[in-house]
């Protein structure tokens, strides 16, 4: 497998962490394709989810056998891969849950936190409110949401932070 093909799959599998952390990674260049050759049949996510696992459990070996600095840095890196890749998972599935949500996606960035964005089309300003109170409720935990949502047959386009784009809009509805 030539480099820019094995970047590709192990930027698309870690999103971009730094080299320091390679020793840890779930497949090396050498062993890649038996890597995805075992994993067959798995969706992207589920992927990131067992190649963050492996190495969440690589990282802890290392750092139980020699308390190393690197490795105890890594623990913290995976862990927060592993929990930002269930969360997108679960994300997904309550996308997939109704027909009203069909025309949206979710992706995971990190900046200095994690962020997930979530973009498409969406029926109506109600099935996009019923949206956010199933991720709030049904999640239970703290979501640094992005929306980039356009409502269909409108012009009407709601982007921004959560925080910011529910404030205004129970602002709104308030008066």
């Amino acid at each position: 497998m030539g480099d820019h093909a094995f970047g590709a799959i192990r930027d698309a599998i870690y999103t971009h962490l730094p080299n320091r952390y390679l020793a840890y990674h779930a497949f090396s260049r050498s062993d890649v394709e038996d890597w995805l050759d075992r994993h067959q049949g798995k969706t992207l996510v589920e992927l990131q989810i067992e190649a963050a696992s492996t190495s969440l459990e690589r990282a802890k070996r290392q750092y139980e056998l020699n308390g190393n600095t690197d490795a105890d840095a890594a623990i913290a890196v995976y862990t927060e891969l592993l929990q930002a890749r269930l969360l997108t998972r679960a994300i997904q599935d309550i996308l997939g849950s109704d027909d009203a949500f069909s025309g949206l996606a979710v992706i995971v960035t990190r900046v200095k936190t994690v962020n997930f964005k979530i973009y498409g089309t969406i029926p109506s300003r109600s099935d996009l409110d019923r949206l956010h109170r199933r991720l709030k409720e049904e999640l239970d935990t703290y979501l640094s949401l992005h929306w980039d949502v356009r409502l269909q047959g409108s012009l009407e386009t709601i982007v921004g932070l959560d925080r910011y784009v529910y404030r205004e809009h129970q602002e709104a509805s308030e008066q």
